[in-house]
């Protein structure tokens, strides 16, 4: 008698599709993929996911998606459930994973990069408007920007531009 009835039955469904005169390779392969998991996952000694990096591959797709989307909207409003939406995923779960896998949170990262455009922009332009550059930055008013600014970078954007002579 067979002690991994699983595996018998993955044997049984191969050598069927095997004997069969239009073998289907899609399903063949599938049915090979699931036999190997099977056997490492109950069989072998190490005991890492074999699915981990899958979704970790995954994981790290859609966290570069979601880096990209903010990047390329850091002019605009973006709400957390815009960014998960954009990754599909929900909104818990994205800040979640964000958080665990970029190191801060996503408004925080959102912030961080909406001060160093303010920056880059300051450093090509020191003759702009600080209004204008906080309204190109995604800040709703100076106020916001100054305030944001001052605790990201320990200083405000008059005196940053002034430093920069």
């Amino acid at each position: 008698a067979c002690k991994d009835v699983l595996l018998y039955c993955i044997g049984l469904s191969l050598l069927y599709e095997c004997q069969q005169w239009d073998t289907c390779l899609t399903y063949t392969n599938s049915m090979l993929r699931t036999a190997i998991i099977h056997l490492l996952r109950k069989y072998s000694n190490n005991r890492a996911n074999i699915e981990e990096k899958t979704i970790n591959e995954q994981t790290e797709y859609k966290l570069k998606q979601a880096l990209q989307y903010i990047d390329s909207n850091l002019d605009s409003n973006l709400p957390l459930e815009e960014i998960a939406d954009n990754v599909n995923i929900s909104k818990y779960y994205f800040c979640r994973l964000f958080s665990q896998y970029i190191g801060v949170s996503p408004y925080r990262y959102l912030l961080q990069r909406r001060i160093a455009k303010a920056k880059l922009l300051i450093q090509q332009n020191p003759e702009a408007k600080m209004s204008d550059i906080a309204l190109e930055c995604g800040f709703k008013s100076q106020s916001h920007f100054n305030r944001q600014f001052r605790n990201l970078t320990g200083t405000t954007p008059c005196n940053y531009r002034s430093s920069l002579n």
